[in-house]
């Protein structure tokens, strides 16, 4: 018997609800995160920015004394990780 993953066709992603700002200026807002992630933050130079376990469905992340320019975005469940490029502008 051979099973083949996801013949459906269909997407199996636990990120596909995220919503996430692409580009911010004094915070970023994510939403409708799944509980119990954890969230991590990266400047385009590698050093961490932001870092925190979550537990609410909706997370606002202060940035205004952030530097303009690009950043990574992290989101880690049950050990599955997905990423983001955002501009702070």
């Amino acid at each position: 018997l051979d099973v083949k993953p996801n013949v459906t066709g269909l997407i199996d992603d636990i990120y596909v609800d995220t919503k996430i700002q692409t580009v911010f200026s004094n915070e970023i807002k994510l939403d409708e995160i799944l509980l119990n992630s954890f969230i991590k933050i990266y400047d385009y130079q590698g050093q961490l920015c932001y870092s925190n376990f979550n537990d609410k469905k909706q997370t606002i992340i202060e940035t205004s004394n952030w530097a303009n320019g690009f950043y990574i975005v992290y989101i880690q469940t049950n050990g599955e990780q997905k990423r983001w490029r955002v501009l702070k502008d």
